[in-house]
């Protein structure tokens, strides 16, 4: 079980280049991720793509790669003599405008614009830089596993025991179901005696009333639900493959069983214990946003 937050960083040297990439995890409903390639590895956008979805399967994942390319593989300075004649005409012109400026110019101040000398970038290794992106994406992924893995070791301590809250709710809501009948039955039969006499009273009717109210208010099936909910989101916690889809969905139908308990009930114990379920389950709601 994995949260879907955590970073990862890989560093890695091969022939001379060295290849850094940064992984930064948060939540998402899918996997979404944000590449930034230097130019010259542009080509291994759709490799990256692929390797991260063989080890992740949810979240939004920042992939920031930097790139030092060995000196035997950059480029000579070239002068670019277009763009240095401008820069002087420019000045020129400025020194006419401004005559009491002194014109300080000089070859190492024409040196130092931008671009006027740059470095030529020359064509790289690409089965290298393929082995060098794989390699160093590859740590980077470990790295990030690891801590998705352990932040969902927590998690799954902190569900668990919010799973024994809602099955300890739902024990409490079994002791007071049966009690729910046989305290209207009681009711009415006091509001009867106090309207007209017991012998007037048809009992087969009496006892229909009571057996359909029964049937109204019965929440057997929804405790037997609510209780296999809670069984089956413990073996899901026991999962080492994503499952934060199976989660949530188990969150709803939850959240269903309790509402419908609560419609239904018509005793203060059980409705205060089904408002402390659904606090429960809003909490576990929340957890699962960042689950795998």
């Amino acid at each position: 079980m994995r949260s879907m937050t955590g970073y990862g960083k890989g560093v890695y040297e091969l022939d001379g280049n060295k290849l850094t990439i940064e992984l930064r995890a948060v939540n998402h409903k899918a996997l979404d991720l944000g590449i930034k390639l230097p130019r010259i590895l542009i080509f291994l956008e759709d490799s990256i793509r692929k390797q991260i979805q063989n080890d992740i399967a949810r979240g939004h994942i920042d992939v920031l790669v930097n790139f030092e390319q060995s000196e035997q593989e950059k480029g000579l300075y070239m002068p670019n003599s277009a763009l240095a004649e401008s820069w002087l005409n420019s000045v020129a012109l400025l020194h006419n405008r401004f005559p009491n400026l002194e014109n300080d110019v000089t070859l190492s101040t024409l040196a130092r614009v931008p671009d006027v000398i740059s470095r030529e970038e020359t064509d790289a290794n690409d089965e290298s830089l393929q082995k060098l992106c794989k390699v160093t994406l590859g740590i980077a992924l470990d790295a990030l596993v690891a801590m998705r893995e352990r932040e969902g070791l927590a998690l799954k301590k902190d569900l668990s025991v919010k799973l024994d809250e809602i099955e300890g709710y739902r024990q409490e809501i079994e002791k007071y179901a049966p009690t729910v009948v046989e305290n209207y039955r009681k009711k009415l039969n006091e509001r009867i005696e106090q309207a007209v006499s017991p012998n007037v009273v048809d009992q087969n009717l009496l006892a229909t009333e009571i057996a359909l109210y029964a049937d109204h208010v019965a929440i057997d099936e929804e405790l037997t639900r609510l209780k296999i909910h809670v069984e089956h989101m413990r073996q899901y916690l026991e999962e080492t493959k994503p499952i934060g889809r199976d989660i949530e969905f188990l969150v709803q139908e939850l959240n269903r069983e309790a509402n419908t308990i609560g419609s239904k009930a018509q005793c203060i114990e059980i409705t205060n214990n089904v408002l402390k379920i659904k606090n429960v389950i809003e909490k576990i709601r929340e957890q699962a946003a960042n689950i795998e």
